[in-house]
C-alpha cells in the first residue's frame, strides 16, 4: 500500500511472469508492508518461481507461502 501498488498491478505481474490466467488469482489483501494473494497450492508454487527476483512498480518482490487462515 505504501508503494501505491494496486491489485491490478499484482495480477498483471503474476499473469505476465507465470502465464496463469487472471481467473486463477483469488482475493488480494494489501497491507502497509505486505500483500496476501489467494492461490491454489499448485499455482502458488508457480507464482513463487515466476516472481522470484522480479519487481512490481519498481519494488523488488519477496515471495513466501502462508498457510490459509480458517
Amino acid at each position: 500500500r505504501d508503494s501505491r501498488v494496486l491489485p491490478n498491478h499484482i495480477v498483471g505481474a503474476i499473469v505476465e511472469e507465470t502465464g496463469l490466467p487472471s481467473r486463477a488469482i483469488g482475493k488480494i489483501d494489501i497491507h502497509s508492508d505486505y500483500t496476501l494473494v489467494d492461490l491454489s497450492a499448485s499455482d502458488a508454487q508457480q507464482v513463487m518461481a515466476g516472481l522470484k527476483g522480479k519487481k512490481i512498480r519498481g519494488r523488488r518482490v519477496a515471495v513466501s507461502l502462508v498457510a490459509k487462515r480458517k
